[in-house]
């Protein structure tokens, strides 16, 4: 009886790592969206410029500090001081945040 209940529960541990190896795999194969793509999903008046809502409207849910990191960000972003951030302005951005984020994860893995 044990025995059986021992196999039962390394099959069972096998799905269960079987399926949460798949999921990640699922994860992986999912492309990123572009820059283009996400300038897109937060343009939501589509005015081809997001203005400050916009911009920190992913991260609103995240805490005051990240709403504020963000306000700095679209500051950042907003080259012209027009107070909108055009999708040129957007992508530059993205690629600069991007050679920072691969900067950083070069230096850890030091």
């Amino acid at each position: 009886m044990l025995r059986l209940f021992s196999v039962l529960l390394v099959f069972g541990l096998a799905c269960l790592i079987g399926s949460s190896a798949a999921s990640a795999q699922d994860k992986e194969k999912k492309p990123r969206k572009t820059a283009e793509e996400r300038f897109a999903d937060l343009d939501k008046d589509k005015s081809g410029d997001l203005d400050e809502e916009e911009f920190i409207a992913p991260v609103k849910d995240r805490g005051e500090e990240a709403v504020k990191r963000m306000k700095e960000a679209f500051k950042k972003a907003d080259k012209d001081s027009n107070k909108k951030v055009s999708k040129d302005e957007y992508k530059a951005w993205v690629e600069q945040f991007r050679g920072k984020k691969g900067k950083k994860e070069k230096k850890e893995e030091k």
